[in-house]
């Protein structure tokens, strides 16, 4: 029998996140023993600072590869979509999971739709990527900031501090608060639905955005899992929950993180999909302070993904978001 630690942050998403890793490889590797280690980390003890001011969403992966490097766990578990484009030296993602839904929804007070919210309300989140898209969608909205965990947001959307909040739908799923299956079919149709609410004493209706309001951060909805890159017998026990087709839809996403460079200090959001034998790629930048923003949407042959999420960059700097990153000339 080998026993495998698990590094994983202690909030409830975090560690039902690090669950179902281990529940799958337990299933494949009944004789070994997966335990977890619980990491606290920079940004879970500040939780009122906006994350670009303190490092960004890597800053709850850095102390937890900190942790790895270190050799106090043999493989870490994330979000992807808080993963930065460029890992710890000497560490690799060695699998992602099947991906769920990536797409973002809307929460309001049950039988109120958002689009029918008056003029000036208050709507929370904490991602600068939601914010843009939020006012390219509705700029007479007031978009509050909202760090914590999903529960002290639903508390805080509960008591009034905000009308609406927008988290990640797969958030809400791991943790068995929506109902409603939302699935990536649905969130690629054009017409977005309103038809579900959140359990567990929150009687809110929540809103799922399609593609076209709102492109979800790269890699929402998938996991990552990353370990030490010469620790070969890791590598080998965590391919097998590898799911190529998530994998590849995810670095593709990520070559456009990379080359812009921009992690969290830009709204940026990016989104793959495989169809057949070609794999589409949606993505989008905006200025900093979200009042403006750029969107690309280009397909190629699948084994050209890594060149599509290059393509996707330049389309996006001749449109205008060099300018902003200081990458090229502006665009009239």
């Amino acid at each position: 029998m080998t026993t495998y630690r698990i590094g994983t942050r202690s909030s409830r998403l975090a560690m039902q996140q690090s669950l179902e890793v281990i529940r799958a490889l337990e299933a494949i590797y009944p004789q070994d023993e997966f335990q977890l280690v619980k990491l606290s980390t920079k940004g879970d003890k500040d939780k009122s600072s906006p994350l670009s001011k303190i490092g960004g969403k890597g800053v709850f992966v850095r102390w937890i590869e900190q942790a790895l490097v270190q050799g106090q766990v043999d493989f870490i578990v994330h979000s992807l979509k808080d993963v930065p484009s460029e890992l710890a030296k000497g560490t690799v993602l060695a699998a992602i999971p099947k991906r769920q839904d990536p797409g973002d929804v809307i929460l309001t007070a049950k039988g109120k739709d958002w689009r029918d919210l008056p003029d000036g309300a208050r709507v929370g989140t904490g991602s600068l990527r939601r914010l843009a898209q939020l006012r390219a969608l509705r700029p007479d909205l007031e978009i509050v900031h909202v760090r914590g965990n999903i529960d002290s947001r639903l508390d805080k959307l509960a008591r009034g501090d905000f009308q609406a909040l927008v988290l990640a739908t797969a958030g809400l799923r791991r943790l068995q608060l929506l109902d409603y299956p939302f699935d990536s079919q649905r969130f690629n149709q054009k017409e977005s639905n309103s038809d579900a609410h959140i359990l567990n004493n929150y009687e809110l209706q929540a809103h799922a955005f399609s593609l076209e309001e709102m492109i979800p951060a790269v890699g929402q909805g998938a996991l990552a899992v990353q370990c030490l890159s010469d620790d070969h017998q890791t590598r080998e026990v965590l391919q097998a929950i590898d799911d190529p087709e998530s994998h590849q839809a995810v670095a593709c996403e990520r070559v456009v993180l990379k080359a812009l460079g921009a992690d969290c200090n830009y709204p940026v959001g990016a989104y793959a999909q495989i169809k057949g034998q070609a794999i589409q790629l949606t993505a989008m930048i905006g200025r900093q302070d979200g009042l403006a923003l750029v969107r690309s949407q280009l397909e190629a042959p699948l084994d050209q993904a890594l060149e599509l999420g290059q393509a996707v960059y330049q389309d996006l700097l001749d449109q205008g978001a060099g300018q902003w990153l200081g990458q090229g000339a502006p665009n009239d």
